[in-house]
């Protein structure tokens, strides 16, 4: 796995953007990435999340759509991953 953090900053959000590259040896696509987890997770506009009313993320991988799941009294926001397409890339945006 290799990670690459970049700061962004733009008219309205001040965040970064995380570039995920996972590379394996065996295909496969039986994996998910954990986006966010907290209490309250709000889908917005744009394939945007709010998160607790602060914080703002975007997940992309591929053409996969991210998905808010309930576990015990809280929300995960999680994403498949393919391994079929070597390396599987994974953009994770924050925006405060």
């Amino acid at each position: 796995v290799e990670d690459n953090p970049q700061p962004v900053q733009d008219d309205t959000d001040t965040g970064f953007k995380r570039t995920l590259t996972i590379e394996t040896r065996a295909p496969g696509d039986n994996l998910w990435y954990r986006g966010a987890a907290n209490a309250k997770i709000e889908r917005l506009d744009d394939d945007w999340f709010l998160i607790d009313d602060v914080l703002k993320i975007r997940v992309r991988s591929g053409t996969a759509k991210p998905i808010i799941r309930k576990v015990g009294n809280q929300q995960e926001m999680i994403i498949p991953i393919s391994l079929n397409r070597r390396p599987a890339i994974i953009v994770h945006e924050y925006a405060w």
